[in-house]
């Protein structure tokens, strides 16, 4: 059932393209590549802040808005297949504590937790909590939804996937494919905190 999933949510990915980015960073970190035919190490960043909604793993709705008021926000695409997205999570978990009050947010999106028509795969869901409970990456994660794809899923071909977005939904710095150790995304952090202010 999760194979047929995951080949079904594959091919929802796939189908929103694969045009390379002329601004990705290059992967020094493990990557998962989401199934499909082909795969790259490229990520097209996402176009500007087209407006989405969907819903968080408690069942709330989440809108474009929740970037307001925060200076930077992590969108961190994941899936429960991927062991680079769960072994980099307890490290984005002390990011998230510890730059909370420095206006930054981590978001995770959940790229397995809907079949091809967007509807929530529950067994995936079970996993996807428990994962974020072992790992203490207690930061909201998003189940994805057909607006929350067209703006961050857009060539996407693996994960771990990190985009960086400002308060007001722009994407700012570069797409970064696969996972960091807590140093590497701190300085990525106070790179971008600096360029901000």
């Amino acid at each position: 059932m999760l194979l047929s999933t995951l080949l079904t949510a594959a091919a929802v990915f796939s189908a929103c393209g694969n045009d390379p980015a002329p601004s990705v960073t290059p992967s020094s970190g493990e990557v998962t590549a989401i199934p499909t035919e082909t795969s790259s190490e490229e990520a097209t960043l996402p176009e500007p802040a087209p407006s989405f909604t969907a819903v968080d793993l408690s069942g709330n709705e989440v809108t474009d808005a929740i970037f307001s008021g925060h200076k930077l926000t992590m969108v961190n695409i994941w899936g429960t297949f991927c062991g680079p997205c769960i072994r980099e999570m307890p490290e984005l978990g002390k990011l998230s504590a510890e730059y909370a009050d420095k206006g930054v947010q981590i978001i995770g999106i959940i790229c397995d937790s809907a079949d091809y028509a967007y509807h929530p795969v529950d067994s995936v869901l079970t996993s996807a909590q428990s994962i974020i409970m072992q790992t203490g990456a207690n930061y909201r994660h998003l189940v994805l939804s057909e607006s929350l794809s067209a703006r961050f899923m857009q060539g996407v071909t693996a994960v771990p996937t990190t985009f960086f977005v400002d308060e007001t939904g722009e994407t700012i710095g570069e797409a970064v494919i696969g996972s960091r150790s807590y140093e590497q995304w701190k300085a990525v952090f106070e790179k971008l905190l600096s360029e901000a202010e």
